[in-house]
């Protein structure tokens, strides 16, 4: 699926996908173009979401992190934890991702894992994905799967992340976080 030119061009922050708005490497038009569907998901499905666009105030991310969830986020210290959908939009490829996530309130609670992927649990959680992920490939999105991204890449490949969690896979090519 993934060749070693592409793990090498992901790691080099450029874009494995001739198809706009990923082949013209412009962050900006990939940020625009996930506005945009973010919008349209919430609108079609009256979901509201929190999503990190500025790369975790630090350093570059090769995702925009985005949770979806129904109703208002819970507030306060004493207020039960809502879980939401949370998507991870590869910002140098088509591909995305899925797990679930404490709703945020502010700032994301908790980083994605390898661990979370395709760990739906929560009822309202799993009816959320089923009606975005349609949406999202009508976008000509494409889900990876947990089973799609374990593979593990050779020692020598060095993913600049700090999400790692053991030896690389290509879940860490793909969505990384270099702080």
């Amino acid at each position: 699926m993934f060749t070693d030119e592409h793990i090498t061009r992901l790691l080099n922050q450029q874009p494995i996908s001739d198809a706009p708005p990923w082949c013209d490497g412009d962050e900006r038009a990939v940020d625009s173009f996930y506005k945009y569907v973010c919008a349209r998901v919430s609108q079609l499905t009256m979901a509201q979401f929190h999503a990190e666009w500025k790369h975790y105030g630090s350093g570059y991310a090769s995702f925009v992190d985005v949770c979806f969830y129904q109703g208002k986020a819970a507030q306060g210290q004493d207020a039960p934890e809502q879980m939401g959908l949370e998507v991870l939009f590869s910002r140098l490829s088509p591909y995305f991702v899925l797990m679930e996530t404490p709703v945020p309130t502010s700032g994301f609670r908790s980083l994605p894992s390898f661990n979370g992927l395709d760990q739906l649990r929560t009822p309202n959680v799993i009816q959320l994905a089923q009606t975005i992920q349609p949406i999202l490939e009508g976008f000509g999105l494409l889900r990876l799967y947990k089973s799609d991204l374990n593979k593990t890449l050779p020692r020598q490949i060095k993913v600049p992340t700090v999400l790692n969690e053991g030896a690389c896979k290509l879940y860490d090519a793909l969505f990384y976080w270099e702080d």
